[in-house]
């Protein structure tokens, strides 16, 4: 049934997003064609103007992760956001219930809203409450039928089918009716392929006697070349057992223990004779020799600034002249019109950081003023700690209460008293979290390094090593507290955290 009510002004552009699991689903639930008309329907009864389609067909809802559409949806909204994406159900946007909460954030975080068409969720504070619990009713139903495939596969190994997958050559699929559960189903038998069978045993044995690939393949004709002999001969089916979910399933055997182990000793000789030596990695591919790689930006088009060089050249002198400097990435890759930055000398930018970061970010005077406070602010870690304990004890209750008022609604329905209620207990829940999450950070600072007692001791090991490292070392002591710099024309701004 699709609900009449909309939360979009007329006029507003939504993208459609369909999806079936596959052709069975599609012709025992909703085909893909059926939910299409559906929500053209609310479109045009709601006034609103469909911008894209996007249909996934025949992909599981547990993962995002191989939906082509849903992903390239996902990032054109990034792009070029719509005012929502319209969905049939919830248990097509996903029916993993981590994946349906945190892509529906991450949308709506970007005002685009999510709406499904045949689900019937009251808009309003306790709008995403019923979102949660139907996502979290798909999720169940999606483990509930994962089972039952996984009880089904089983039943079918145990009776000696093989549920899945493809035989190896020299073997075909059988497909035989069984009953399976009281219901007829088509199962698949792998038997012996006469047309294959007695080549493959004959490389094998060809195998067990040393002979090369090649000479196999010129014998045999079993593969158009001999890449597929290594998997060949390293398939156990051929001892006549196929394993599924640890379910030993017998087949017919072709192979003896005595040729299979004389095969396997050929191979691991040859594996050990074709082993590479570990490679040789070049300095430059392991860490760059510039101080300040990974820590500049370009204020001009965000892109990372790289370090560069003019190769060294004999000056008049006698001595060698290398000028090594710093550019906008983007403006290397692709040139000045897209970037307008200027490059900058190495030598120049490297000792104005390093000026700053020994002679005030490292001083024990910038610190203990910065620690004096923060220790104020926040109070004793012990009282934090009991604060704490106590607020997460007021949550537990808040959401032991909350869940006897859904319990209520399951029973007897949404009335104006729980309606009020859950209200408040919501409200609460709220101001608890964000109560806990402050204390963290609090505690979390107060846990920090910044508070040793000698904090002298700790900057003068910083600036010893920054002034008498060598340059990866230097500059792994930058990043562990520098976040960025940002370079425009002859400015440079420095985000940090206390080191």
């Amino acid at each position: 049934m699709i609900k009449q009510d909309c939360p979009l002004a007329p006029g507003s552009v939504v993208w459609p997003y369909l999806r079936v699991s596959g052709e069975e689903q599609a012709r025992r639930v909703t085909p893909i064609a059926s939910m299409k008309k559906d929500g053209v329907d609310y479109c045009k009864e709601h006034n609103l103007i469909i911008g894209r389609w996007f249909i996934d067909e025949a992909i599981p809802g547990e993962s995002t992760a191989k939906r082509d559409d849903f992903n390239r949806m996902i990032a054109e909204a990034h792009r070029d956001p719509p005012d929502a994406i319209l969905l049939w159900s919830w248990s097509r946007f996903s029916r993993d219930s981590h994946d349906a909460h945190f892509f529906k954030a991450d949308l709506r975080r970007r005002g685009i809203e999510v709406i499904s068409i045949s689900d019937a969720v009251p808009t309003g504070e306790y709008q995403y409450i019923f979102e949660a619990l139907i996502h979290w009713k798909d999720e169940r139903r999606r483990q509930e039928i994962s089972s039952g495939v996984k009880r089904t596969f089983r039943l079918l190994a145990e009776a000696g089918y093989v549920p899945g997958g493809f035989p190896p050559r020299g073997y075909k699929i059988e497909r035989v009716t069984t009953t399976i559960d009281g219901h007829p189903k088509e199962v698949k038998k792998w038997v012996k392929d006469a047309q294959w069978w007695d080549l493959a045993k004959k490389a094998w044995e060809m195998k067990s006697a040393g002979a090369s690939y090649q000479e196999i393949i010129d014998a045999t004709g079993l593969y158009r070349g001999k890449n597929c002999l290594p998997t060949f001969f390293r398939n156990s089916a051929y001892r006549g057992t196929v394993f599924y979910g640890g379910i030993p399933i017998a087949i017919r055997r072709m192979v003896s223990d005595e040729t299979w182990q004389a095969a396997q000793r050929q191979m691991d000789a040859r594996s050990r004779r074709h082993e590479k030596s570990p490679k040789t990695v070049h300095r430059r591919n392991v860490s760059s020799d510039y101080l300040l790689s990974g820590l500049l930006v370009c204020g001009h088009c965000g892109s990372a600034i790289v370090g560069s060089r003019i190769p060294p050249r004999d000056l008049a002198d006698g001595h060698r002249s290398e000028w090594r400097y710093y550019i906008c990435g983007r403006k290397k890759r692709e040139g000045y019109p897209l970037c307008p930055s200027g490059t900058i000398k190495a030598e120049i930018i490297e000792e104005a950081v390093l000026d700053k970061v020994c002679g005030e970010i490292l001083t024990p005077r910038h610190l203990v003023g910065l620690v004096d406070k923060i220790m104020e602010d926040l109070g004793a870690k012990d009282d934090m700690a009991a604060q704490k304990r106590r607020v997460q004890q007021e949550l537990k209750r808040v959401e032991r209460s909350t869940a006897r008022l859904l319990d209520a609604i399951e029973q007897r329905g949404y009335g104006g008293l729980i309606e009020q209620r859950l209200s408040a207990r919501e409200a609460e829940r709220r101001e608890l979290e964000e109560q806990i999450h402050e204390l963290a950070q609090k505690e979390k600072l107060l846990s920090a390094s910044l508070f040793d007692k000698d904090i002298s001791a700790r900057l003068m090991n910083l600036r010893a090593t920054i002034e008498t490292g060598n340059v990866a070392s230097s500059r792994g002591v930058l990043k562990s507290f520098i976040q960025r710099i940002e370079v425009k024309d002859k400015e440079a701004t420095m985000y940090y955290i206390p080191p």
